[in-house]
């Protein structure tokens, strides 16, 4: 395992790759969901089928949702539209 990484490392290469979103980092390819169920069950090391190198799932953050404040229309002098149907 340690000599598959150093010929990553040897040409300038990470010789690992975080998968987000069923997606591998290192090739941009989709992973098949037997993939990233077995790295999250397993937690073993695991090659990526296209670019070769070592998977790790990477810990899903949860997304930050900011909040604005709801802008009410101003009730008097609102005008309302008739359609012409």
């Amino acid at each position: 395992m340690l000599s598959h990484y150093d010929r990553f490392a040897i040409r300038g290469k990470k010789g690992v790759a975080l998968v987000r979103n069923q997606v591998c980092t290192g090739c941009h390819m989709r992973m098949p969901l037997g993939v990233v169920l077995e790295l999250s069950r397993n937690g073993e090391a695991r090659l990526c089928d296209n670019c070769r190198r070592y998977l790790f799932l990477a810990k899903e953050a949860a997304p930050e949702v900011l909040v604005a404040p709801l802008k009410t229309p101003a009730k008097a002098g609102r005008k309302q539209l008739a359609h012409a149907w």
